[in-house]
């Protein structure tokens, strides 16, 4: 699990409020909450953009 703080889309101001959480593990994060594919299904892909781009900058 990796825990993000919010910034806005120009990366230039770090919200105060909350932090996001992704998980490396979607099983994991669906064994936790009861998982419904429509209510679920953004913060699904979210989840797959920031572990593909967490792996794409590493390789730089």
């Amino acid at each position: 699990m990796y825990k993000v703080q919010r910034a806005d889309v120009d990366g230039l101001k770090i919200f105060e409020v909350g932090e996001k959480y992704f998980f490396e593990d979607l099983g994991l994060r669906n064994a936790i909450r009861v998982f419904d594919f429509r209510r679920d299904v953004n913060k699904l892909m979210e989840n797959a953009v920031y572990m593909h781009l967490r792996e794409f900058l590493s390789m730089e």
